[in-house]
C-alpha cells in the first residue's frame, strides 16, 4: 500500500517529528511504500532509517512556507492543502494541525492530535484582535468540518488530551502514545551519574525554572533546540550553574540520558512529552509533574516519581529519588518496552488503517 504521512514540521526536532519518522520506519518494514509530506527535503531524524527510507515530498508550489509569514496565523492550518497527494492511497496526518483539510481530503484516514488546536494551547495570551481574526473563526470551521464527515479515525497521545478533545470537539479519539526506540536508547553499563538532566526545546512554555530553582547546589545540564533566545538568556542569568547544550545529535542525547543521575521533566501542561521515557528506556530515574500526559504511565516510587505541578514538594521528592534503589530503573525500562516500543505504536496505527 502507498501510505502518505503529513508532517511538514521536519525542520524541528521534537516528539512529533520522532513519531512521524518512527511510524514511517515501521510501515516501511511492513512492506508499504511511504511518502512523508514535509517542508524540508530531509527528515528531522534521518538516522532513524538504515537501508530503506521514505520518499520526501515538498509543497507542489515549489517554495517553503513554514518559515514565512505569508499566511500568518493560518499558515499551519492551510499548509496541508499545498501538497500533491495523487501518488498515495491513503494519508495519516501526524502533525494534527488542520481539521478542515483532514475532513475535506478523503484520502486522510487517520488524524492524530498532539494537542487541541485551541487558544489555550496555541496562545493563551491572545489579544482580542487575534481571537476575532483567527482563533474564533478557526475553531468554528474546525467544528463544522468535524460534523460534516464520518469515517475519519481520530487518535491522540494521552488520556489528558483525549479528555480535552472530547470536551472541545465531541469526538472520541483512540490513544496511541508516541514511541521510543528501545533498541537505541539503552542503559549504560557504567553510568557516570554526576549530573542532573533536563531536555526539550528551550522555550518559555517548558517551564524549566520550576526545577532549576531547587537545583542550585547541583551540576545541571539543560539540552535542547533553542527556540526562544530571550528566555534562554533569562535562564543563563538566573541559573549560572546550568550547562546548556544545543543542537545535539542522537548519539550525544543518548549519552546524556545514559549518564545522568536523574532526569527531570518540568512542563505540567505538556500533552505527552516523550523525553522522560527516552531517559527511562536508559534505566534512569525520572521526575515528572502531576496531571501531564507523561504522568499517566508513572507509578510514583515504582518506575519514577511524580511531583506537584508547582514543584512545591520537589525537595522531599528529590530526597526520595536519591534514596531509591536501582530496581526503579529496571521498572522504568520495562514500562517503556511494554507500552511505548515502536512496534506497539505501529500496530496501533495499522489497526486504525485496516
Amino acid at each position: 500500500m502507498r501510505i502518505g504521512i503529513i508532517h511538514p514540521l521536519q525542520k524541528c526536532k521534537g516528539g512529533g517529528e520522532r513519531l512521524s519518522c518512527y511510524l514511517s520506519r515501521y510501515l516501511l518494514e511492513k512492506g508499504h511504500e511511504v511518502t512523508v509530506f514535509s517542508d524540508q527535503n530531509e527528515l528531522a531524524y534521518p538516522e532513524t532509517f538504515s537501508n530503506v527510507k521514505p520518499i520526501v515530498e515538498t509543497p507542489k508550489i515549489g517554495t517553503r512556507l513554514m518559515n514565512s509569514r505569508v499566511f500568518g496565523l493560518y499558515g499551519q492550518w492551510i499548509y496541508p492543502f499545498l501538497f500533491d497527494y495523487s501518488k498515495v492511497d491513503l494519508l495519516i496526518d501526524t502533525v494534527g494541525n488542520s481539521l478542515v483539510h483532514a475532513n475535506l481530503n478523503k484520502k486522510v484516514k487517520v488524524f492524530y492530535f498532539h494537542l487541541p488546536l485551541v487558544k489555550k494551547f496555541l496562545n493563551p495570551n491572545a489579544r482580542l484582535r487575534q481571537e476575532l481574526c483567527y482563533y474564533y473563526p478557526r475553531s468554528l470551521f474546525d467544528l463544522i468540518s468535524v460534523r460534516a464527515r464520518n469515517g475519519l479515525r481520530y487518535a491522540c497521545n494521552s488520556l489528558y488530551i483525549k479528555n480535552l478533545i472530547e470536551s472541545y470537539y465531541g469526538i472520541e479519539p483512540e490513544i496511541i502514545r508516541p514511541a521510543v526506540d528501545t533498541g537505541y536508547f539503552v542503559a549504560s553499563k557504567k553510568p557516570t551519574e554526576d549530573f542532573v538532566l533536563l531536555t526539550g526545546r528551550i522555550a518559555r512554555f517548558k517551564k524549566f525554572e520550576l526545577a532549576l530553582n531547587y537545583l542550585r547546589n547541583e551540576k545541571v545540564t539543560l539540552a535542547g533546540q533553542l527556540q526562544d533566545a530571550s528566555y534562554c538568556n533569562e535562564l543563563r542569568e538566573e541559573f549560572p550553574f546550568v550547562h546548556f547544550k544545543a543542537d545535539l545529535t542522537d548519539k550525544e542525547l543518548k549519552w546524556l540520558y545514559q549518564n545522568c543521575k536523574t532526569y527531570i521533566f518540568t512542563n505540567w501542561e505538556e500533552h505527552f512529552g516523550i523525553v522522560p521515557f527516552e531517559a527511562m528506556s536508559c534505566e534512569r530515574k525520572v521526575i515528572v509533574p502531576e496531571r501531564c500526559g507523561a504522568s499517566e504511565l508513572i507509578n510514583d516510587g515504582k518506575n519514577g516519581f511524580i511531583v506537584k505541578k508547582d514543584f512545591s514538594d520537589f525537595k522531599e521528592k528529590y530526597d526520595d529519588v536519591a534514596n531509591a534503589n536501582a530496581s526503579i530503573g529496571k521498572s522504568a525500562r520495562k514500562t517503556v518496552v511494554d507500552s511505548l516500543a515502536i512496534d506497539v505504536m505501529g500496530k496501533a496505527f495499522e489497526k486504525l488503517i485496516k
